[in-house]
């Protein structure tokens, strides 16, 4: 009989898959969370995101988080370290950051993330970057400047920061910090466990400055907006995306890996017209 191979058998192959995948849900992402945070505010939105997120994956994880609550004793300190930075601080600065940007320049400042997993990993983990490689990063950067500074003029004519953007490249040094941390990970947990364990710690430490929102009085509002685009950043952009790039990253290395979020400002810009004008 004839049989037909949908996917490549070589992991590597695979990793490539996954990373395509990733970027173009990544992209979505930007636009779901500018759709978002005109009517919720940022805490809010980690809170309600990484709740769900946790409602979803405890029922598919729970044998096994306790079958492994041993090893998860044992690496407490990385997955503590890789939840906080990949719910908590992550989202909530990127949130902040989207609020007073755009989605578009959202998925363009995602190709900075090669250049500081690149610095960072020269600088704290001995790892040899090539010439070749460095060049691209340089001319990438010179690039996502040339575009988010050319769109922000000020009224003498210079250029004008957005604060929003400023942000945001926070965050996602912060994530670029992740993605060198990530391989360190017990590897042998599942993707769901993974997940389960990190949107856990998540909820745990938005819980306060959710509070805080609460006791301010910043209240949110309901609409289908608000709701679609939180269960797709909950549902695809917690648990689909964490997958396929932790399995990226493993198979690839966080700097090769890294050069796949040149697909998100492609991916961002045709999304962030379609659905945001």
């Amino acid at each position: 009989s004839l049989r037909v191979r949908l996917l490549p058998t070589s992991p590597i192959s695979r990793a490539w898959i996954a990373l395509v995948i990733t970027a173009v849900l990544w992209a979505g992402q930007s636009i779901a969370a500018k759709a978002v945070v005109t009517y919720v505010t940022p805490g809010t939105l980690s809170f309600l995101r990484w709740g769900i997120t946790l409602a979803v994956v405890l029922p598919f994880a729970f044998a096994e988080v306790r079958r492994e609550r041993k090893s998860i004793q044992a690496n407490w300190r990385i997955l503590l370290l890789l939840g906080l930075m990949s719910t908590s601080l992550q989202n909530t600065v990127f949130y902040w950051g989207i609020y007073y940007s755009t989605a578009t320049n959202a998925a363009l400042l995602n190709s900075t993330i090669p250049i500081w997993i690149l610095i960072l990993s020269s600088l704290f983990f001995g790892r040899r970057s090539s010439h070749g490689e460095w060049a691209g990063v340089f001319v990438s950067l010179a690039g996502v400047l040339c575009i988010v500074l050319g769109g922000s003029r000020s009224a003498t004519g210079g250029y004008a920061i957005n604060p929003g953007d400023l942000i945001m490249a926070a965050g996602l040094v912060n994530w670029s910090l992740y993605s060198v941390l990530v391989p360190r990970r017990p590897t042998h947990l599942s993707g769901w466990t993974f997940v389960t364990i990190v949107s856990a710690i998540g909820v745990v430490a938005i819980l306060p400055v959710y509070g805080v929102e609460l006791a301010l009085g910043w209240d949110f509002e309901w609409n289908t907006q608000v709701i679609v685009g939180t269960l797709y950043m909950a549902l695809v952009g917690s648990i689909i995306t964490t997958i396929t790039y932790n399995y990226a990253i493993d198979k690839l290395g966080s700097a090769k890996a890294s050069f796949g979020t040149h697909l998100v400002p492609v991916c961002g810009m045709l999304l962030a017209f379609l659905f945001l004008g």
